[in-house]
């Protein structure tokens, strides 16, 4: 009711990030909220990751009914190529940025912006990659330490095996 009442002065938006990691109860309040809300000024806009074949908590059956009945879009966001992570590390960094840097980042983040923003944070708090004015960029990158897993990437990792059935 908070939000109807909200849409009578302005449009609303509402968003919710990571829907993947939403236990079947919160679920089933974002379905309903789509459901109540679909004719007043509010958008809903929800992000989730591919939960794939085995997702637990209802994720791929609340999407498809939404989709089915017409009330949600699903808009598909690929994994970063190489030129985008580049623009993004360029972007974090503040400046241009070694070739092997970003083959590193790209082999090891798959692509995923989270887990670039996680692999150069760790590789800068470890001294992996430390500025340095003679380095291209300025910026020089010890490989050995890029093959550390950040432990942010490890435990989004590990959640998601957590969440999986046994075999």
């Amino acid at each position: 009711r908070l939000i109807e009442r909200l849409t009578q002065n302005s449009p609303v938006a509402l968003f919710i990030d990571d829907q993947h990691w939403a236990d079947p109860a919160s679920l089933e309040l974002f379905h309903f909220l789509v459901r109540s809300l679909a004719s007043h000024r509010v958008i809903l806009l929800a992000t989730y990751a591919d939960p794939g074949p085995d997702a637990s908590g209802g994720l791929r059956a609340e999407a498809g009914a939404l989709l089915r009945s017409g009330l949600a879009e699903e808009i598909v966001v690929p994994r970063l190529e190489r030129g985008a992570v580049d623009q993004l590390v360029r972007g974090i960094l503040g400046g241009e940025v070694s070739g092997d840097l970003i083959s590193i980042l790209e082999a090891r983040a798959g692509g995923t912006p989270l887990f670039i923003e996680s692999f150069i944070g760790a590789l800068v708090d470890s001294g992996g990659l430390v500025r340095s004015p003679s380095e291209k960029g300025g910026w020089k990158l010890d490989a050995e330490q890029a093959r550390v897993l950040p432990q942010t990437v490890r435990r989004l990792v590990l959640e998601r095996l957590a969440r999986l059935a046994p075999i």
